[in-house]
């Protein structure tokens, strides 16, 4: 059992280190859960333009079924979420969206030293604004996402955990015109290695091939190398530290190779029970968000805050800013130039539960991009609902 448990020390510190205060259904621990969310929302630039720009009020519909098997040496969750939007002025004529969104998650035991983990999460919408940790796509049309994982921990001895893993990303968009830009997939596989040198610190390090192809322009398919290492450590009760540097090496087929460095890290506190504060950044090489180039220069600084006041009511906060270059060296198209996209998020929110299976929310969402190489826009959103879990 210690070799299970180094395990889960390993995978504990960080999920605790980016707990939310927000009340959440999963800690419910029901076999079965369903739920429905409720929510009116004011949009002032539904289509994202620069100018012209069309606001509507919105009415949102989303029921959710949640499952969750417990077995001796398994555990398995699903869920699916239906999404319903309404708009009441749509000029384009269409005056309501859908959206689905599944997740799979399994996990197996073969011996306290050996675990093997399957994710899948699935996603399909018209109003893109995040899919999976901090990707952006184009606010532009409906598109397919897929994303699977496997993985395994394996405790090699005490002190050594190995986790090789393998995903795969699908992006598909359903419109021609940004079909040929935009869709792509992705295999990648790769090793990483824990050493755990005490409970409360974790370096690792590792290694990941990447291959990424493109639905038109083959040129633009690559193999990318990447290296990396970084400790996690928790400082105390308060502090919590994620610090990731590495290298990274892509190969494209028909535009040459180029080489960067990246990294990733972020800084948790626990100012007290009842409040969480992040803070963090990261600096890469990205896939870019026009068909004009090859990659562009990311930059990305968030901070995030919840705070409890009671038992049933809690506020959260969130803002980014994320700067990315573009420069000739990345072109493709040879009217293209240098450039720059820099895109401001911010986020508040407060929910209240009246009862344990309904509590209320009210929130502002805020973006404004400004992009020398894309269209610039921004954009309010403003709402009001109740969740319901029965």
């Amino acid at each position: 059992m210690r070799f299970k448990n180094l395990i889960l020390t390993v995978l504990i510190i960080p999920v605790f280190a980016s707990s939310a205060f927000a009340f959440d259904i999963a800690d419910r621990n029901d076999f079965f859960t369903p739920s429905v969310r409720l929510r009116s929302e004011y949009d002032d630039n539904i289509y994202t333009l620069e100018d012209n720009k069309t606001g509507s009020w919105k009415f949102i519909v989303e029921p959710k079924i949640e499952l969750k098997f417990d077995f001796p040496q398994d555990v398995v969750s699903l869920d699916y979420k239906l999404g319903y939007r309404y708009y009441t002025h749509s000029p384009h004529g269409k005056d309501h969206e859908f959206d689905h969104n599944a997740n799979f998650i399994w996990s197996h035991e073969f011996d306290p030293r050996c675990t093997l983990f399957l994710k899948n999460t699935f996603v399909y919408d018209q109003e893109p604004e995040a899919v999976d940790n901090n990707v952006v796509l184009q606010r532009e049309g409906n598109y397919y996402y897929n994303r699977g994982s496997v993985g395994l921990a394996y405790n090699v001895t005490e002190m050594f955990v190995l986790r090789p893993r393998y995903y795969n990303e699908y992006l598909h968009y359903t419109d021609d015109f940004y079909r040929d830009q935009y869709d792509r997939f992705t295999n990648a596989v790769g090793m990483d290695v824990d050493y755990v040198m005490n409970p409360t610190t974790s370096p690792y390090a590792g290694y990941l091939l990447i291959r990424t192809d493109w639905k038109e322009n083959h040129d633009r398919d690559y193999w990318s190398h990447r290296v990396y290492g970084g400790v996690k450590h928790r400082f105390n009760k308060m502090f919590y530290v994620d610090g990731k540097v590495g290298y990274e090496y892509r190969d494209f087929k028909g535009y040459g190779n180029f080489d960067s460095p990246f990294a990733d890290m972020s800084l948790t506190t626990t100012v007290s029970p009842m409040t969480n504060f992040t803070v963090g950044y990261f600096v890469e090489i990205d896939n870019p968000s026009t068909g004009e180039y090859k990659w562009q220069q990311r930059q990305k600084a968030y901070v995030r805050a919840e705070h409890k006041f009671t038992r049933r009511l809690a506020v959260f906060a969130k803002g980014s800013y994320d700067h990315g270059r573009y420069n000739r060296s990345s072109r493709i198209e040879a009217a293209a130039r240098d450039g720059k996209q820099e895109t401001w998020e911010g986020a508040v929110g407060l929910s209240y539960e009246f009862k344990n299976y309904l509590f209320a929310e009210i929130g502002y969402n805020y973006i404004d991009v400004d992009s020398d190489v894309s269209n610039s826009y921004d954009r309010n959103r403003v709402y009001m609902g109740v969740n319901l879990i029965f």
